[in-house]
């Protein structure tokens, strides 16, 4: 696994082959119209075994998605308080510093 910044127009073409060739596709992405997009293959018990593997193999992704988890959880129990949450999440990813996020806050 490898988590890169596409930041040429050549790395881009390649990650844009790869996406070609893959079997299995999770994708988030804003469009050139600023549209939000989540595309995905069939989410079943390999796509399941794959993110698991993936997020225990790298700790800012795990960190990234399970406090994305906890403050929807948060929002849907307390909207009053959902902000104060996130807010601390925003701080750590602002900062780069996802591997170091404390998720007990």
């Amino acid at each position: 696994m490898s988590i890169t910044n596409v930041e040429g127009l050549t790395q881009m073409e390649s990650v844009i082959d790869a996406i070609r060739r893959a079997k299995n596709i999770i994708l988030f992405m804003r469009d050139e119209f600023g549209e939000i997009r989540f595309l995905h293959t069939d989410l079943g018990e390999e796509e399941y075994l794959i993110a698991n593997i993936l997020m225990h193999r790298n700790i800012e992704v795990f960190n990234f998605f399970k406090a994305n988890i906890l403050d929807i959880e948060r929002f849907r129990e307390q909207p009053h308080l959902s902000n104060e949450y996130g807010g601390k999440i925003l701080e750590y990813i602002k900062l780069g510093n996802l591997k170091n996020l404390n998720l007990n806050i």
